[in-house]
C-alpha cells in the first residue's frame, strides 16, 4: 500500500491539469474520510487540513508546481496494534525532481486504520529531527 502510495504521488515530467486533478482524486483511497494531516516540509511549508477535500487541494497545489517528482518511502517501521486493526508507522520520504540537486528526505509518521479490508491513513505528520520518539 505505502509503495503504491509513493508511486501514486509522484508527479511525471509531462502532466496536464486534468491528469493532476484523476490523480490527486485517485490518491484519496490511500487515506480515511476524516484525516489529519500536519505537515512542515521544506521544499511546500507547513500545511495541515483535515478530510478528503483538503487532501484534495493540498495534492493538486503539489502536482501544479512540480514538473516531475519522484517519491519513494524509505526505512519503513510498522507497529501493528494488538487488534491488528490500526498500526503506527514511521518512514523517511525520499523526493527528488529531475533537474533538481536537492534531494528532500524528511521522516513521517502515519496513523493507518483497517477498513474492508485495506489499510487507510487516518493522520500524517512529519517527525522533526531532533524529535524524541
Amino acid at each position: 500500500m505505502l509503495t503504491s502510495l509513493a508511486n501514486d504521488v509522484s508527479v511525471p515530467a509531462k502532466s496536464s491539469p486534468l491528469d493532476n486533478l484523476a490523480a490527486a482524486e485517485g490518491l484519496q483511497r490511500f487515506f480515511t474520510p476524516d484525516v489529519e494531516v500536519n505537515v512542515d516540509i521544506p521544499v511546500v511549508g507547513r500545511r495541515s487540513f483535515q478530510g478528503r477535500e483538503g487532501l484534495l487541494q493540498a495534492l493538486l497545489l503539489v502536482r501544479a508546481s512540480r514538473k516531475g517528482l519522484t517519491v519513494k518511502f524509505k526505512d519503513i517501521n510498522m507497529d501493528l496494534a494488538e487488534n491488528k486493526e490500526t498500526a503506527e508507522v514511521e518512514l523517511t520520504a525520499k523526493a527528488e525532481t529531475p533537474g533538481e540537486k536537492e534531494i528532500v528526505f524528511q521522516e513521517l509518521k502515519l496513523e493507518l486504520v483497517k477498513k474492508d479490508n485495506n489499510w487507510q491513513i487516518q493522520r500524517a505528520r512529519t517527525v522533526q529531527a531532533l524529535e524524541q520518539r
